[in-house]
């Protein structure tokens, strides 16, 4: 008679490892885009945030700075658009620095080499998207109180806030949306000729564009503003843990 070996079986401690084991890599604790925004800041650095696009984030002050100045005469010469062209002026700074970024990488070939690195172009990007969004806030702010001062505090400076938020926040929101439903190279350029679209029909309007700004509600505007940065906020996350860069997969080195 052929003897077999005698199989020793897992005890029932070694079978709840391996079943704890199993749950723990098949479903990972969810990340918080925080932690990893953090982590990923402490990782690259300022330095190497804008490493090859420093010059494109100084035209893009320059440039904006300009049309801040063109933005402002304009104002001085038609006071009662102002409101006009604070909602239209607010997402300058922030387009600019953004559109010029990506332009750059993209010409230069950067962009897809970021593709198979560990950080993806689309992780760089949206902490870089943070670091613009917040310098745009603080120039509105600036720009919002310059406003009030010069205006010897006639206007409420919480309803120049709230329009300068609202137009830089909502913009935000939609050309994050836009990025990252279309992920195409157009998508990034798409929501700022519809902006350029909409600041000319809107100058072209003139007097009646003013009314609907100045019969709306201060509270509108700040609701708008919480309501696009909520918006803006969840898509970065979709948009940050995106495995996918165009029609090329993500690659993790």
């Amino acid at each position: 008679m052929r003897r077999f070996e005698e199989i020793n079986l897992p005890t029932e401690e070694e079978k709840n490892h391996s079943i704890q084991t199993i749950l723990a890599n098949g479903m990972p604790e969810p990340q918080r885009l925080f932690e990893v925004l953090s982590k990923l800041w402490r990782s690259v650095g300022f330095r190497g945030l804008f490493f090859g696009v420093a010059d494109c984030a100084f035209l893009g002050i320059l440039i904006g700075g300009l049309l801040w100045a063109g933005l402002f005469s304009l104002w001085v010469n038609n006071k009662s658009s102002l409101y006009v062209l604070l909602f239209l002026a607010s997402p300058l700074l922030y387009a600019l620095l953004h559109i010029l970024t990506i332009w750059k990488e993209i010409m230069t070939g950067t962009y897809e080499q970021k593709m198979a690195c560990r950080y993806s172009s689309k992780q760089i990007t949206s902490l870089r998207m943070l670091a613009f969004g917040g310098s745009s806030a603080v120039l509105s702010v600036l720009v919002s109180t310059l406003i009030w001062l010069i205006l010897t505090k006639d206007l409420s400076i919480l309803r120049l806030m709230g329009v300068s938020f609202a137009s830089l926040f909502l913009f935000a929101a939609v050309q994050l949306l836009t990025e990252w439903k279309r992920s195409t190279a157009k998508s990034y350029f798409l929501t700022p000729v519809l902006w350029v679209i909409l600041s000319g029909s809107l100058l072209l309007i003139g007097r009646p564009a003013e009314q609907i700004f100045l019969n709306t509600p201060t509270a509108v505007f700040w609701l708008v503003t919480a309501g696009s940065g909520a918006v803006y906020g969840r898509t970065l996350k979709h948009y940050y843990f995106s495995r996918w860069e165009g029609a090329l997969t993500h690659v993790v080195c």
